[in-house]
């Protein structure tokens, strides 16, 4: 008789001790391991004491577990608080108990934060735990006991969520651009009897129309364009023992482009880089006897580019690039209008 009570306190007294341990972890806040130890304690959710579940579900919503928590809070919910249940179910008027308004507050929550966590929002099952929210929310408006700036709170971060959504969309968008366009590039002089060369630096620059697409977000944006620059040189000898000066000679450029922008200052500033394939064309005049090569030269080369939007059509450009075959950097100042 003695021995079989000995072994009903010291089964009592661990059982205790257990259920000690449970709490003491959700306290410290150490909600993995709780979750863990209440699964290695309870095989069956069904044998677990009603406040150990209720921590139970409130931990699973902590380590991110939102629908395997709201499967706990519908037991905890049939369980222990059916008339409530049954009350809210037919939409009555009557008050509810409090614990019941805070586990239907926390299983909104966790429709909401498994629909913002869900890696593709546009999926059945994001949709699927959007439209529960949603459910959960409309009916908690009608509840008079809920805290107004709980549920605020949570109608802010489901809006926000909504509109960075919007934001991350990519869509199509097309532009045309002007400005002036500078470069050299280094012609050479050839005597034709001899076939001794000069170099030749021509200075060249003009306006630049051109257009082409984006596709874009709030953060970032690709694109492709093309550019014609038509201009005028002023090519002179870079050997002072032949003299060569050409002034007002014709020059432009074909340029075809594709890049990428980064958005700043909340998409104010753009600024990124691009590749470019390039074919410069000059006219210029040859003296008798003489010819000149790499009139022409096709390249390829790259650029850093920077606008400033002053609204969501116009902005103003900045661009400085490098092409290979070419002399020095390029440069390019404009406006740009999407429409």
């Amino acid at each position: 008789m003695v021995l079989r009570l000995v072994v009903l306190i010291s089964i009592l007294a661990s059982t205790l001790a257990q259920a000690q341990s449970l709490k003491s972890l959700y306290q410290q806040k150490k909600y993995s391991e709780y979750v863990r130890a209440y699964q290695n304690k309870y095989q069956d959710y069904r044998r677990a004491p009603g406040a150990e579940t209720l921590y139970y579900a409130q931990s699973l919503a902590k380590t991110k577990k939102y629908q395997r928590s709201n499967k706990m809070f519908s037991y905890i919910l049939k369980r222990y608080y059916r008339k409530d249940l049954i009350a809210f179910r037919k939409k009555s008027d009557e008050e509810f108990n409090d614990n019941f308004v805070a586990i239907l507050h926390t299983m909104a929550r966790n429709h909401l934060d498994s629909y913002r966590s869900h890696p593709d929002a546009k999926s059945r099952q994001a949709q699927g735990f959007e439209k529960a929210y949603l459910h959960y929310y409309e009916s908690l408006e009608d509840i008079d006991q809920v805290d107004d700036d709980a549920i605020t709170i949570m109608a802010e971060d489901y809006e926000d969520y909504k509109e960075d959504l919007k934001q991350r969309i990519f869509k199509w968008r097309y532009y045309a651009e002007a400005g002036y366009y500078s470069y050299q590039t280094a012609p050479r002089l050839v005597q034709n009897s001899t076939g001794q060369e000069t170099p030749l630096l021509a200075n060249s620059g003009g306006i630049a129309l051109g257009g082409g697409a984006r596709y874009e977000n709030s953060k970032r944006a690709y694109f492709g364009a093309i550019y014609l620059v038509s201009g005028s040189a002023t090519v002179e000898s870079q050997d002072t023992n032949i003299t060569y000066l050409q002034e007002g000679a014709g020059a432009g450029l074909n340029i075809f482009e594709a890049g990428h922008l980064f958005k700043f200052a909340d998409g104010k500033a753009e600024v990124g880089g691009s590749i470019f394939a390039i074919l410069s064309a000059g006219d210029f005049a040859e003296p008798p006897g003489f010819t000149i090569e790499d009139k022409d030269i096709f390249s390829f080369g790259y650029s850093i580019d920077s606008y400033y939007n002053f609204s969501d059509h116009w902005a103003m450009s900045l661009r400085m690039g490098n092409a290979f075959s070419f002399e020095s950097a390029t440069w390019f100042v404009g406006a740009r209008y999407i429409f």
